[in-house]
């Protein structure tokens, strides 16, 4: 019970400081005296500075509140994060505060209470100490209105500085969406009429034997034509070293330590769930407790499902180890259920992690790299010390994908914030410490010739291999206008390039069989009536004729159950849709000054 009132009131904690963030913002928003100076002023909205203490007191609690959260320290990747995410929120909140006052949106007392009472938010509903037999319970949550340690007036200012007002600024907002009668029912049939055509294909891919020799001129001819077609924005690569944050024999054997200790403790009668929740590394441990509720054989991973299917009941297996880590797994019961065996257990997970003295060496290693880099070299001393030097593709600013890497802002931000051989401080991923340097940089306009000569030479190629297709086409036109059979055409057809075929059923969302999915194609299928033949259709792929072999009645019965259900989600997005329009407008138009580079923020 102790530990279930000590969830509850995490989770509140975690929502006050949520709260805090937004009223900083809020309130900062509504009151700037120009008290910072202008070399102090990390942005401004529409007049209203955001200056660097500011910025430091919301990044420092969303630090907290984020760390608090995942219990882990932060790598510096999420730290950009986090301070990306404190400037979108001042944005943001500086343009909704505006039009909540220019709108004269006040909360009453009432409303919160109605609120709070009816329309716990997703965090509590969610959380377990709120829940019996994994649903929502409402008496609990009702109790918990009497518990001191919850911090209630905090929520209450929560639920009337942002909950409500913003419920009630997106209504205004999207108070003319409607849903018709007609919307939901072709949704529905969007989603469940099917049809099946038999067709006839002239596939451009074919027609490889016609003259498909292009020159030099002929392409620097295409190039200058189409310039436009070969902008790209300013683009930068880098090369970097690794230093593998892998774990020793030494961090092995003391992962193997812990986890026989925390067995030893389970064996003296340590509660396992609460240990779970200290130690396990299960990121479903935050919801669960380390609890599986019952899963058949095929739902986890061989070793894990074979220790839970042949344990004792209420015995500890372990450790079995798996791709994730090490597992010390409790066998809470075994079931028969229609038929499959179906076992329920409780698991703490310890995964293989470098220890705090590797870390230490490898961190070592690339800070020395790079001081070492910045005086002698890069490539010298990357040569020196038998590290492979590896390259990214040249990234560009709006895309924050590093290829090999994945997503990582805080390498995306050295790329696009430093000169040219600049060395990087060490920047850390999942898997190493690395050191970047930006070897190039292209500036921004037509990509050289040379290097989208190929792509031009396929261009050209494949625009005379349409043309020979339409030309090749004339006669099977004539064929089919004088009504003779697809199957016929096709037979006769000396050439190979005619394909005759039909579809399985598919929707108007759906991917033709032997075609995949090309909205021409399904929205020509879904226009014809049975049997008519359809007017000539060019795709990405090639020419096409339909014959209308059959469509599925709509069934009113489903679409009676169905309807709410379908009118609801439009609503819901188009609302969504309705209001991200609105913002992205008044974002657009808003006088925003952006200082965070001269901050290196």
């Amino acid at each position: 019970m102790m530990s279930k009132m000590r969830e509850l009131s995490k989770v509140f904690i975690v929502i006050v400081a949520l709260s805090f963030i937004g009223l900083m913002v809020f309130e900062w928003g509504m009151d700037y005296t120009g008290r910072g100076q202008r070399q102090n002023v990390v942005g401004k909205v529409n007049g209203k500075e955001l200056t660097y203490e500011m910025f430091s007191e919301m990044y420092q609690n969303l630090y907290q509140t984020e760390k608090s959260r995942t219990q882990a320290d932060l790598t510096e990747s999420q730290l950009v994060e986090l301070r990306n995410t404190v400037w979108e929120r001042f944005v943001q909140r500086i343009l909704l505060e505006e039009e909540m006052e220019r709108l004269n949106i006040t909360v009453s007392d009432s409303e919160i209470v109605y609120q709070i009472k009816h329309y716990p938010m997703p965090e509590i509903r969610n959380n377990p100490g709120f829940q019996t037999d994994g649903q929502f319970d409402w008496n609990k949550y009702y109790s918990s209105f009497t518990n001191p340690d919850i911090p209630w007036y905090q929520i209450e200012e929560y639920y009337r500085q942002q909950v409500l007002p913003f419920q009630k600024l997106q209504n205004i907002i999207t108070s003319t969406v409607r849903v018709s009668e007609s919307e939901v029912l072709q949704e529905f049939i969007d989603s469940n009429q099917k049809v099946k055509v038999a067709f006839l294909e002239i596939p451009f891919s074919k027609f490889t034997d016609v003259g498909l020799d292009v020159s030099d001129e002929d392409a620097k001819t295409y190039y200058n034509d189409n310039l436009a077609d070969f902008q790209q924005p300013e683009s930068r690569q880098l090369s970097y070293v690794e230093f593998p944050l892998t774990p020793t024999v030494k961090d092995t054997q003391r992962i193997y330590s812990e986890f026989n200790d925390i067995k030893q403790r389970l064996i003296n009668g340590e509660d396992f769930n609460e240990l779970a929740e200290i130690y396990s590394e299960d990121p479903a441990v935050k919801t669960n407790n380390g609890r599986y509720d019952y899963f058949e054989r095929g739902a986890m991973v061989k070793s894990f499902e074979d220790a839970a299917f042949t344990g004792k009941i209420g015995s500890l297996v372990g450790p079995v180890q798996t791709q994730f880590g090490l597992h010390l797994i409790k066998i809470e019961d075994r079931r028969l259920q229609n038929g499959k065996d179906q076992a329920k257990v409780s698991h703490i997970l310890l995964k293989f992690a470098p220890g705090p003295s590797t870390r230490e060496t490898q961190s070592s290693a690339a800070a020395f790299f790079a001081e070492d880099s910045r005086l002698d070299g890069f490539q010298t001393i990357a040569t020196k010390q038998n590290l492979p030097i590896k390259q990214t593709s040249y990234l560009t600013e709006e895309n924050q994908f590093v290829p090999g890497i994945g997503r990582n802002v805080q390498i995306h931000d050295f790329a696009f914030r430093s000169n040219l051989n600049a060395i990087s401080d060490i920047i850390e991923t999942e898997s190493a410490f690395m050191v970047f340097e930006l070897t190039d940089i292209k500036e921004a306009g037509p990509r050289p010739f040379e290097e989208v000569k190929n792509v031009i030479i396929s261009r050209i190629q494949s625009d005379k291999r349409k043309d020979e297709a339409r030309n090749f086409a004339a006669s099977i036109r004539e064929k089919i206008e004088n009504k003779i059979s697809f199957g016929k055409i096709a037979a006769d057809d000396a050439s190979g390039k005619v394909r005759f075929d039909s579809t399985s059923e598919f929707t108007i969302k759906g991917s033709p069989q032997g075609i995949g999915f090309d909205l021409k194609f399904n929205a020509q299928a879904f226009s014809l009536a049975k049997g008519q033949v359809s007017e000539e259709i060019e795709t990405i792929r090639g020419l096409y004729w339909q014959e209308l072999l059959g469509k599925s009645a709509v069934d009113t019965t489903v679409y009676q159950v169905q309807k709410e259900m379908l009118r609801q989600r439009l609503y819901t997005n188009k609302r969504n849709q309705v209001f991200t329009n609105w913002f992205e407008y008044l974002k657009a138009n808003a006088d925003i000054e952006d200082n965070r580079k001269l901050f290196n923020l």
